[in-house]
């Protein structure tokens, strides 16, 4: 039980910000008190970071004071994307709310014995916009939904729930094991599930996140604006309205127009963020967000099925000249997934070509089409691949065919992003390994097995060795993990970035 109170507390990174204690909550004369709900809180926890970074650049971040100033109601913030995922982890964050830890949640009681089941107490306090409480029913229908989106990260996330898989697989309309009585939920495991509240916390299981209309802070409007929640069980935003943006373009020169108050960005619109000192924009290292692309070779396949191929194309790409001239320097050379843990390959790079000089390996290289940062790296592996007398088909495709190519091992080659949105480093890996295919087969149910563990060591050691699996005969191979940054207008206080995929406004607001 210790075990497993302590992996509660890590899952309390996941809520971003529990209260206002970060700035003065006193509004000034002309505008309401904020209300305060009257409940015991945890302090607020620490910045969220899945694992140790690179340490920001003085010579990149220019450091300015936070306001000082009561915070005020009113203004709109308008979020630009340079990608829709970013659009949609702001419109998740203000619409949804977790179950856990803290937020939609009163309670929970883990079993006490195998075969027993969880039981989870939900706050009566939470409603939709039209005033209409989240009742227990409510949550499981919504987990129901997203076990059959194909695509959803619930899959792997619920799969330790007790038919699960037959919902996913369109055996089942319902979970056996998940029951909503009076404002509770029991849950019912297959197996020991010391991680199970994490699980929940993660963001694409808070629930109003497939909605218009959630229990968050804000909703949308017929116009598609996020607006206030007028029923948000807490204090209310100090926005009026959040407008969300996908443009491609030089982050910097939309902050100089006004075009754009807050972003996330990689690469060289980093670089532009960092680089724009005449604009009024704030940029800062958001370690939670970065991301490691890696290639998967399906070894089923012709030429991607042969070891000292794989370990030969590992060393035609120069990480680090593709870090410099690709990423402009905002990323570091990878040689595993999580970072820290692999500063060379663990296999033998081959130097000369294993192949006769009359040899043209040809070989398809699918990635998700939204993902511009993919999109950059895949055409310079073109590139590098082509001086190799390599032929190499570049396929971007929606993100649910490339989880299909994935599952039937149809693609030789596909270039994917490490995205961890859980610090737990089993969860961590899973949620990648899990969309590998059949050649990932023995590693993913390796995880499935090491996530009944509760000691936070030996699921360290799992994971571990999982991945030297992986990466031994390099069918795994990591080429950069690229730096995210966090830019806001320099007048916009409150934000609260949590994991990779949560940017909560609830307690944005403008000063001056």
């Amino acid at each position: 039980m210790r075990q497993i109170g302590l992996i509660l507390l890590l899952s309390l990174a996941y809520v971003g910000c529990g209260g206002r204690g970060h700035i003065d909550p006193t509004p000034p004369a002309s505008a309401p008190a904020p209300a305060t709900p009257e409940e015991v809180a945890p302090p607020p926890p620490p910045e969220f970071e899945v694992s140790p970074a690179p340490e920001p650049r003085p010579t990149v971040e220019v450091p300015r004071p936070e306001p000082v100033e009561p915070p005020r109601y009113g203004g709109a913030v308008r979020v630009v994307a340079g990608e829709p995922s970013l659009a949609a982890a702001v419109a998740r964050s203000s619409i949804a709310e977790p179950l856990v830890p803290g937020r939609l949640l009163a309670s929970w009681r883990a079993p006490s014995r195998p075969g027993d089941c969880w039981r989870l107490e939900l706050d009566p306090t939470w409603a939709y916009p039209d005033g209409s409480r989240v009742s227990a029913s409510d949550i499981v229908a919504a987990w129901e939904r997203a076990l059959r989106r194909p695509g959803s990260a619930a899959t792997w996330l619920l799969e330790v729930v007790r038919g699960a898989d037959d919902v996913v697989a369109g055996r089942a309309d319902h979970l056996e094991g998940a029951r909503a009585r009076d404002g509770s939920i029991e849950l019912c495991t297959e197996r020991p599930a010391p991680d199970l509240l994490l699980r929940l916390a993660h963001p694409e299981l808070w629930h109003g996140a497939d909605a218009a209309a959630g229990p968050g802070p804000f909703h949308r409007d017929a116009s598609g604006t996020l607006v206030p929640n007028p029923a948000f069980a807490r204090a209310k935003p100090y926005l009026d309205r959040v407008e969300t943006a996908v443009l491609e373009g030089d982050p910097g020169l939309l902050f100089r127009l006004g075009d754009a108050h807050l972003t996330v960005a990689w690469g060289r619109g980093a670089a532009t963020l960092a680089a724009a000192a005449d604009a009024p924009v704030v940029a800062r290292r958001l370690p939670a967000w970065d991301r490691t692309y890696f290639l998967w070779f399906e070894a089923s396949r012709r030429w991607a099925n042969d070891p000292a191929l794989r370990r030969w194309l590992s060393g035609t790409v120069d990480r680090q000249d593709v870090v410099n001239y690709v990423f402009d320097g905002r990323g570091v050379p990878a040689w595993s997934l999580a970072p820290a843990t692999a500063s060379k390959p663990v296999y033998g790079i081959l130097p000369d070509r294993p192949l006769s000089a009359s040899s043209r390996p040809r070989l398809s290289l699918a990635w998700d089409e939204a993902d511009p940062q993919a999109a950059i790296l895949a055409l310079r592996l073109h590139a590098v691949l082509e001086l190799q007398s390599v032929v190499l088909t570049l396929e971007p495709m929606p993100r649910a065919r490339l989880v299909e190519a994935l599952a039937t091992g149809s693609v030789d080659a596909a270039l994917l992003a490490h995205r961890p949105a859980i610090p737990d480093p089993v969860l961590a890996l899973l949620g990648t390994v899990w969309w590998l295919g059949p050649g990932a087969e023995a590693e993913r149910a390796a995880l499935v097995e090491a996530a009944t563990v509760a000691a936070p060591d030996k699921r360290a050691e799992r994971a571990r060795a999982v991945e030297r699996e992986l990466l031994g005969d390099a069918r795994l191979v990591p080429l950069v993990r690229l730096e995210a940054w966090l830019g806001r207008h320099d007048r916009l206080a409150g934000i609260a970035p949590g994991p990779d995929g949560v940017l909560r406004l609830e307690e944005a607001w403008w000063t001056r």
